[in-house]
């Protein structure tokens, strides 16, 4: 790998009692489980992880509280105005098992502002397509794009696990967002659902990162997540 071990700014291994963070940064965040989620151990390539099984049902999800704002990929201020020159470069990359065709969308990962916008990613439910995307505001002032393809056929459980890995280079453009599936750049095209004047994350720190859930802690994965990590860089196709 040509990552850079600074870059990686949390990576969680779910254990029984609570998650743990395994990173240089990880005595910033405070992890919790909401909805108390089954907690089993799977075997992904050689090695054995700890997966938590997030459900919709009952709200069984990850939350890391992160008061000092690293996992907001910004340079504003906590409660700030932001300009797209203040956008940090992000990787966000799990293991996923669905084992519900959800009839609600079903999140990866989100997070929530003051002014209800957003940075998160998930499954659509109507067609099983991957929507990924940043919003500055509830209008929503956003850039988003959703895969062609459905990766997720609605309805279909998983018959194996997938690597998903989100990347966004800092630019605030969707020319910049990037979704890779199994090790491998997604290349079956993108439509472009951006909308308004996208003027950059804009954070609320108080506000928690949700794993498996959507921005505000609900629709959430309805399967197992693994060996959740995020970096401060939009890995590419070497790394």
């Amino acid at each position: 790998s040509n990552v850079s071990a600074d870059a990686l700014v949390l990576w969680s291994d779910m254990t029984k009692t609570a998650p743990t963070g395994k990173s240089s940064k990880s005595s910033s965040y405070t992890f919790t489980y909401a909805g108390s989620p089954a907690i089993r151990k799977v075997k992904l390539g050689v090695k054995t992880y700890n997966a938590a099984h997030c459900d919709d049902s009952g709200n069984a999800n990850i939350q890391v509280a992160d008061t000092t704002g690293i996992l907001w990929f910004t340079t504003c201020a906590d409660g700030g105005t932001p300009t797209v020159a203040n956008d940090l470069p992000f990787t966000i990359s799990m293991w996923v098992y669905r084992d519900s065709g959800a009839s609600t969308d079903d999140y990866f990962w989100g997070r929530n502002n003051a002014s209800n916008g957003y940075i998160r990613a998930y499954i659509e439910a109507t067609h099983g397509k991957i929507i990924f995307e940043l919003s500055s505001d509830n209008t929503p002032n956003k850039i988003s794009v959703t895969t062609s393809e459905a990766l997720f056929p609605d309805g279909a459980t998983s018959t194996s696990w997938k690597h998903v890995v989100f990347t966004y280079d800092g630019s605030a453009t969707v020319a910049g967002m990037r979704i890779y599936i199994d090790g491998e750049p997604y290349v079956g095209g993108f439509a472009d659902n951006s909308n308004g004047t996208y003027i950059g994350i804009r954070p609320t720190f108080s506000q928690p990162f949700h794993i498996g859930a959507n921005q505000v802690g609900t629709n959430e994965f309805d399967g197992q997540i693994a060996e959740v990590s995020i970096w401060h860089k939009a890995l590419n196709d070497e790394d």
